[in-house]
């Protein structure tokens, strides 16, 4: 979840609370996320965007890594488009909240 300084992004998907994880983009805080496809906890392989700096990231074993192009190979064309989407969702939040 946020620190206060976002505004909250509508989503009709629940956030999943999971232990805090460092965004390896910004080094900020993320304990929660939100899966596109169910209310499940990330796996490895999963996608999020970091609220904060928007860098696509992909969830690993021990932490989040920034997504390479080898990750985005893995994936559908809607599903990169999906990413984009969520990146200009969070910029244009980001904007308006300034």
């Amino acid at each position: 979840m946020t620190t206060g300084r976002l505004p909250v992004i509508i989503s009709p998907m629940r956030p999943f609370e999971h232990a805090a994880l460092e965004c390896p983009g910004c080094h900020e805080r993320l304990d929660a996320s939100r899966n596109l496809t169910g209310a499940k906890a990330p796996a490895p392989g999963d996608f999020t965007v970091c609220v904060y700096c928007r860098t696509i990231l992909v969830f690993g074993t021990t932490g989040l890594c920034v997504a390479s192009e080898r990750d985005f190979e893995q994936v559908s064309s809607e599903q990169r488009a999906r990413l984009r989407r969520i990146q200009e969702a969070i910029r244009e939040a980001r904007r308006d909240y300034q």
